[in-house]
């Protein structure tokens, strides 16, 4: 048996899309881990680095280790600037830019949801630290095309979706960790992924339900020597899962179609249920 090339297992490449991950990303998929340390500081005044300690995901968004995060420079120097400094949530022409200009101000990385952050405003040889509530960049708004932000709006409109940002539904969005979801359980409590012992009256039961029909292509099977061809699937690829919202009645065929179920159109009655052409 010929194992796949799982960096061009199309399954797995498109896993990798819904977790941040870039496709031609090999190794350990999800770098080093943040510390708890870590943590704490990026809930409070953020973790200090250079900007190459800042990686891109395919998506455009900005992670450091295993988080996305946000992107700012805390010091700012009163002799050279005035202005607040804008907060990064994308790898922007702005970000791009100090990268290859090899801009060496105090660059912070956080992801606090409040809108605020600490500030270190420095002049004649002292700094006054602030906590500020900062605004988002505009050209991380374009580069996202974020709630359909473009360049070409009108400058009100760019204006209110700067001043209507919110740092906690962009994270709901992109989510900070690349495990989207939490496991409901852990490899102690996790049930055994396999069919109850009266599955067989669990199925039988839906079948009936539905009118021994599928639900999806509507093909009537109901007659008995038809049956073989109805079967029940798992919408969560649970065996032990048989809540109602999570079994769908389906013929072979349209059971075949969903995600890694290919390995049904092998099957003897599949090709026996193709050549009768009841749909």
């Amino acid at each position: 048996m010929k194992l796949p090339d799982f960096l061009e297992f199309e399954p797995f490449r498109q896993l990798k899309d819904q977790m941040g991950i870039p496709r031609e990303a090999v190794g350990e998929i999800f770098g080093p881990k943040l510390s708890a340390r870590e943590q704490r500081q990026l809930r409070g005044p953020g973790i200090e680095i250079t900007i190459d300690n800042v990686g891109v995901l395919e998506d455009r968004t900005l992670v450091y280790k295993d988080r996305r995060i946000i992107l700012y420079i805390r010091d700012i120097n009163q002799t050279v600037r005035y202005d607040d400094p804008k907060f990064h949530v994308s790898d922007c022409d702005a970000v791009r830019s100090m990268r290859e200009n090899r801009r060496f101000e105090r660059f912070v990385v956080a992801d606090r949801s409040d809108g605020e952050f600490e500030l270190r405003y420095v002049g004649s040889g002292r700094f006054r630290k602030v906590e500020k509530r900062l605004a988002v960049c505009k050209y991380c708004l374009h580069t996202l095309r974020y709630k359909g932000y473009d360049s070409s709006m009108a400058r009100a409109d760019k204006d209110r979706a700067v001043t209507s940002f919110s740092i906690e539904e962009f994270f709901s969005k992109y989510p900070r960790s690349f495990h989207t979801e939490v496991p409901s359980h852990t490899s102690r409590t996790a049930p055994v992924n396999d069919y109850p012992p009266d599955w067989d009256m669990i199925a039988r039961q839906f079948k009936e339900r539905a009118r021994w029909s599928c639900e999806k292509c509507r093909v009537d099977l109901s007659r008995k020597n038809f049956r073989k061809y109805l079967h029940v699937h798992h919408e969560n690829g649970q065996k032990y899962d048989n809540r109602p919202e999570n079994l769908k009645v389906l013929c072979i065929r349209c059971h075949a179609q969903q995600h890694l179920h290919d390995h049904l159109k092998k099957h003897p009655d599949y090709r026996e249920f193709i050549r009768l052409s009841l749909f």
